[in-house]
């Protein structure tokens, strides 16, 4: 149609219009041509391929396929999902198979959770109690520890450890539901009261970073037992049409179809294997683009929230997606203001604290996450950094540490201690050492070096490594000793 006569219409207008005139592509009537369009049964009063509660007109479905999202989330509303990835994927566009409505309901849930958490200034903490014979850590660190005990061919640690995980979500669903009385509501008040009882650990965690976590490590089987059991204690706890019910069910059965296909030998059901693991992969990149655009929208583009999701995104999918420097794009110079911002708002202190709670997510949040292609890309960039910030200064006459302001000290600390959480995980702990103590030194021995030196103390002390938070205490009470020493003697020469 373009080609031919210069019009352009996307699949959706097609549809609808099809719709309107009550055609079908495949539905025939006897001693018509195969290939013509009919006249097509009502859909109202047809069932789809899953749940009762999905069955829907045509007309319902494309208003559900609608998301009905914010102006920044574009990618919606000028171009629906099945367009985007119908052409790789063979999807015919009139006749949506299971696997594809199960990605947009599930987004379309989504999409009402991170709503409900995202206003308000929460931080982004763990609310979850852990089973006492369970590892440390959230739930994301601990499946990657049952993935690591799978790999190890220890499969009864693994298992124990998807245990407690199930316990955790279990308990963390009971204390939803005993609150579900809140109701979920437009209202700002409702709303946050709602997020009070809806764990972040379960909003991020069990419906975006297990996903790709597990998918990273290429155990989609597993996915699909996580998600079952997700699903089943979610539709006992919490009502039908509650978020977490809704997306939990929804991806049990995305999940389920790739098990199904995935044990298939025959070649139609190996090629319908790939599109439901294109679908699952769909669907976490979605994820984050939901996160980005609705975060940003209800909390402004220089919003700490906003920034560290971002910083995740840079690293993480922006590579692999079809928007390159939605994460990257200005993050230095919106993060420099933010901090401007944030000072003038809650003063030096409150906002050191505030922003090294969120360097502190990095473990949780996104190192079980990184693959050692990721890995490699985070450090280039990191380094990239240093190496503007250092240039910038040389250039102002402040190559010297003494000469840095504050949010040049604080940027380099934050690049460096994240270089050393790289070297951690990647097992180099000399060359982590090194970074952490290149984070902290200063010849200011002021608040903000004692705020960053107490947090990779605290840090450490968690990590089990004793020995180096030892060195870094013993530094700080010498350096506190001495200002006391000298306050005493400024007060007495005073007298």
């Amino acid at each position: 149609m373009h080609r031919v006569h210069r019009f352009k219409a996307t699949a959706r207008m097609y549809k609808g219009q099809f719709h309107k005139w009550e055609w079908s592509k495949y539905n025939t009537r006897k001693g018509r041509s195969q290939n013509a369009l009919m006249p097509a049964q009502s859909r109202a009063t047809k069932k789809r391929g899953h749940d009762a509660d999905t069955s829907v007109s045509s007309e319902a479905a494309t208003a559900h396929l609608d998301f009905n999202l914010p102006a920044a989330h574009a990618t919606y509303k000028n171009q629906s999902l099945i367009v985007r990835h119908a052409n790789t994927m063979n999807i015919q566009l009139l006749h949506q198979n299971s696997d594809l409505r199960n990605v947009e309901y599930s987004l379309d849930a989504y999409k009402a959770l991170i709503s409900i958490w995202s206003p308000g200034d929460k931080p982004w903490k763990s609310s979850i109690p852990s089973p006492p014979a369970s590892p440390a850590g959230s739930i994301l660190q601990q499946v990657q520890q049952a993935l690591c005990s799978f790999d190890q061919s220890q499969n009864a640690a693994g298992i124990q450890i998807l245990d407690c995980v199930n316990e955790r979500i279990a308990s963390a669903l009971t204390v939803t539901a005993s609150s579900s009385s809140l109701g979920l509501t437009s209202s700002a008040s409702d709303d946050n009261k709602t997020t009070a009882i809806i764990p972040i650990e379960i909003i991020w965690d069990c419906f975006l970073a297990v996903p790709q976590l597990i998918l990273t490590a290429n155990r989609p089987e597993l996915l699909s037992l996580f998600m079952d059991y997700l699903a089943r204690y979610a539709s006992i706890a919490l009502l039908s049409e509650h978020p977490l019910t809704k997306i939990s069910r929804h991806l049990a059965a995305l999940t389920r179809a790739f098990s199904i296909h995935r044990q298939q030998q025959n070649s139609h059901l190996l090629t319908s294997q790939e599109e439901a693991l294109k679908m699952l992969k769909m669907y976490v990149s979605e994820s984050w683009t939901l996160w980005l655009d609705l975060i940003t929208e209800k909390r402004g583009p220089k919003d700490h929230v906003t920034i560290h999701l971002r910083r995740g995104y840079a690293v993480l999918m922006e590579e692999d997606c079809d928007f390159p420097g939605r994460g990257s794009s200005r993050l230095l110079t919106d993060f420099t203001s933010s901090l401007d911002e944030s000072i003038q708002i809650r003063g030096e202190e409150a906002t050191t604290a505030r922003v090294l709670e969120f360097e502190e997510l990095l473990a949780k949040m996104y190192m079980p996450l990184f693959t050692p292609k990721k890995l490699a890309h985070a450090e280039k960039m990191l380094k990239d950094v240093i190496t503007k910030v250092e240039t910038r200064l040389d250039e102002e006459g402040k190559g010297e540490l003494e000469e840095m302001g504050y949010n040049d000290r604080f940027l380099i600390f934050i690049v460096k201690h994240f270089l050393a959480r790289i070297a951690d995980h990647e097992g180099k702990l000399g060359t982590g050492r090194k970074w952490r103590k290149e984070s902290l030194r200063t010849d200011k021995r002021d608040g903000l070096w004692r705020q960053t030196s107490k947090m990779v103390e605290e840090s450490l002390r968690e990590d089990g490594r004793d020995e180096e938070a030892d060195d870094i205490k013993r530094e700080m009470d010498e350096v506190c000793l001495k200002q006391e020493k000298d306050e005493e003697e400024n007060e007495s020469k005073e007298h």
